[in-house]
């Protein structure tokens, strides 16, 4: 997992850094600029004409830093967004030694005379705000960083695009797009969620001189799912072996007009390793399950209006769990009153590990707090919509703050969230998130979620914990994805496309292959 942190932690960090291991904050910010110039170079060698923004804070102090290192290779002019007098601490300290071109940027109208300097450089420098945002962007702050996308030039942030808010990656009213951000010590948790994934552009993080202990992500709860985490998941399997041992998946799945969301969780459970899988549908759709899956076996349940789960068909579940590792619950599920009591009686009474999908999260949304009742382990994979029906909130209000939010609901319920959507973030109880950067934007089709239930099915009957099933699936999920795109393009790839991408993506992490 590669740590990220919130502006919190890295407040923490650096005063942990100078007041327990006794690191000079200024020795940090040195070692900051002197990185940040470094990179720029190492990136954009042709630069002759350099235009370094910083604000009066310690991102200020970073740019000052660099613009020093740089003013040897190039032509540097800063543009300093205050006045002289209003900077202090290490940020003064390093105004003073910076002798190069200077103006002050102290009201809109001075950003209006001074901007022909910048427009004519090769690349803009964003030191102005880094971290230490705490409010909306606004008055002239927003007029430079407005100004400065404007000149369509090639941006490099130092630290986090100003304007990114660090915690959630949202626009706080205005902010810096850059080509690269170059993030120091630990990357923020705000450069890998959107928006601010796309205002970072490529992210480099460099050492800046952090004890090895702050930073090797020990204590820190919130990182991105890496190929290292996943390959020891999936060791070579034994050779004297045979079905039974991967798993038997029970997947509860399918309604009228909805049975390509059964058929497609079964596969992927299939192509995700397990051993067995049964359905257990509605009996008027058994004879169709039949017909369409040749290596799944079926089972038939009582039915009520619309071809859906009637109210009998709970203890017939219940009794067909009972040999089984796993269930997949939801898959085009039809929320009808009769479905929702058994989908929530499920829920309740397995003492199997469960990942719950569309039908099954309706139930959980008709009866708060039954997570908290369940027998075993549960997973749950939401959209935002149904994310935002769970709290009784928006899905604009999730995707406000994807990882709290996600975070808040695992650890109050006892449950493992993995919120869908660019970057799908994984939430567990004990307050660990993970976000994941695979996929690609072809996902966004019909399909692709019960393609997800049914790999974290399928990896949960063959012995994984919640855990792991949860950020190995998404993973390599968006893997396939990728796999399909390399072939096909973004435009018309389908789930099934993807499901036959799944051995692919398990062999491309398993050691050895």
């Amino acid at each position: 997992m590669l740590p990220l942190v919130t502006a919190s932690e890295m407040k923490e960090i650096d005063r942990t850094a100078a007041e327990v291991f006794g690191t000079p904050t200024l020795d940090l910010m040195e070692n900051a600029g002197k990185g940040l110039a470094k990179v720029i170079q190492k990136h954009y060698p042709d630069a002759k004409r350099i235009a370094i923004f910083c604000g009066k804070g310690n991102n200020g102090g970073d740019g000052l830093v660099a613009a020093r290192y740089l003013s040897g290779k190039a032509n540097v002019v800063v543009f300093l967004l205050c006045r002289k007098d209003e900077i202090n601490g290490n940020a003064k300290v390093n105004l003073d030694k910076f002798k190069g071109k200077l103006f002050e940027i102290s009201e809109e109208e001075d950003f209006r005379k001074t901007v022909s300097g910048a427009a004519k450089a090769d690349i803009i420098v964003d030191a102005i705000l880094g971290t230490g945002l705490i409010s909306g962007v606004s008055g002239r702050l927003k007029a430079v960083i407005d100004g400065v996308n404007a000149l369509n030039k090639k941006v490099v942030a130092a630290d986090i695009p100003s304007g990114i808010d660090p915690n959630t990656g949202q626009i706080m009213g205005a902010a810096i797009r850059a080509e690269l951000t170059i993030t120091f010590g630990i990357p923020k948790v705000g450069l890998y969620l959107f928006p601010g994934s796309d205002y970072a552009g490529k992210i480099e993080v460099i050492d800046i001189g952090f004890p090895e202990a702050l930073v090797s992500g020990e204590g820190i709860k919130t990182g991105i799912i890496e190929k290292v985490d996943i390959t020891p998941l999936f060791p070579e399997r034994p050779k004297d072996t045979h079905k039974g041992i991967f798993g038997h998946l029970l997947v509860v799945a399918g309604s009228k007009g909805k049975t390509g969301a059964a058929a497609m969780a079964c596969t992927s459970a299939l192509r995700s390793g397990a051993g067995l899988v049964t359905l257990a549908a509605p009996k008027n759709l058994q004879p169709i399950y039949e017909v369409k899956l040749t290596e799944v076996m079926t089972e038939a349940l009582s039915e009520a209006e619309k071809w859906s789960i009637g109210e009998n068909a709970l203890g017939e579940i219940l009794a067909l769990s009972e040999d089984k590792n796993a269930v997949a619950l939801g898959s085009g599920i039809e929320p009808t009153s009769a479905a929702v009591k058994v989908m929530a009686g499920l829920i309740k009474e397995l003492y199997q590990p469960v990942v719950i999908d569309a039908g099954g999260i309706d139930a959980i949304i008709a009866n708060p707090g039954i997570l908290k009742d369940a027998k075993g382990p549960r997973v749950i994979t939401p959209h935002p919509g149904e994310m935002g029906r769970l709290l009784g909130i928006s899905s604009m209000d999730v995707q406000a703050d994807r990882v709290g939010t996600a975070k808040a609901f695992a650890e109050e319920n006892n449950v493992f969230v993995v919120l869908k959507g660019a970057h799908t973030v994984i939430a567990v109880p004990e307050g660990r998130v993970f976000i994941n950067t695979t996929g690609n934007p072809g996902m966004a089709t019909a399909g692709t979620g019960d393609a997800l239930t049914g790999m974290i099915g399928g990896l949960l009957a063959q012995g994984f914990n919640p855990e792991q099933a949860a950020i190995a699936s998404v993973y390599l999920h968006g893997v396939a994805g990728d796999m399909v795109r390399e072939e096909k393009g973004e435009y018309g790839i389908m789930a099934t496309d993807l499901i036959e991408k799944i051995p692919y993506a398990i062999k491309s992490v398993v050691s050895g292959q």
